[in-house]
């Protein structure tokens, strides 16, 4: 059975190059808006980054890395919350 190959994996862009990244496009936009020329690459190049990295940070609709996605490390829980509350109630109305 021939290998399978593995996605290749890219380094998650961290906030401050993301909005970095977006602030250069968008004043290049604004340049370009007033006449002046400019291009996404001259941005991406004073950002520090590649080109396939700058496009990457814009094509996320999010400038955060992290978009309030529920953290799903950790041990799973052993009671959910209503069996907890449950308890609670349990011990009060033997106290």
């Amino acid at each position: 059975m021939p290998k399978r190959t593995q996605e290749p994996q890219f380094p998650q862009l961290d906030t401050p190059q993301k909005v970095r990244i977006r602030s250069a496009v968008e004043y290049g936009e604004h340049l370009a808006r007033t006449g002046r020329e400019h291009s996404k690459a001259e941005a991406f190049r004073f950002c520090g980054t590649s080109a396939s990295t700058g496009y990457r940070a814009l094509a996320d609709e999010h400038p955060r890395t992290h978009h309030s996605i529920e953290e799903h490390r950790g041990k799973a829980a052993k009671l959910s919350q209503k069996d907890i509350w449950h308890v609670k109630a349990m011990l009060q109305e033997h106290d």
